[in-house]
């Protein structure tokens, strides 16, 4: 299995993990919308399983960073090691 593949595994991996530990508070308050919210991220992170392009890798690995820099207050840090490997994964697919 290439590296690239790995990582993105890994950001998906953490993108789920995430997801789940942050709906937990987001579902005490009764919002109905954030469960397709929180998982953005994790839908971002199959990108580059869909396609083997390099633009998919580039692609996940900005959405990814954009959600974790918009709710940085609030959800996004828990996103960011997730951000991290998918952004590896850009890094290794491109050289």
């Amino acid at each position: 299995m290439r590296a690239d593949r790995v990582l993105v595994a890994i950001s998906l991996g953490l993108a789920l993990v995430a997801a789940v530990l942050t709906l937990g508070p987001l579902h005490g308050a009764r919002d109905p919308a954030a469960f397709p919210y929180v998982f953005l991220p994790a839908v971002a992170a199959l990108l580059p399983l869909a396609s083997d392009r390099v633009a998919a890798y580039i692609l996940a690995a900005i959405l990814m960073l954009l959600f974790t820099a918009l709710e940085v207050l609030t959800i996004g840090v828990y996103f960011l090691p997730a951000a991290g490997a998918m952004s590896a994964a850009a890094l290794v697919r491109t050289t």
